[in-house]
């Protein structure tokens, strides 16, 4: 059996979609906590 490995147009703008989400999250949390400090 030969198997493809490769993902399908749209499941490829699925992880995109994802990643984008995940990194505009990280930017928000991140201005919204201006300075941790540590104990």
């Amino acid at each position: 059996m030969d198997e493809r490995r490769t993902l399908a147009w749209h499941e490829t703008l699925e992880m995109h979609e994802l990643v984008a989400f995940q990194s505009n999250g990280l930017i928000k949390l991140k201005k919204m906590i201006r300075e941790v400090k540590d104990p």
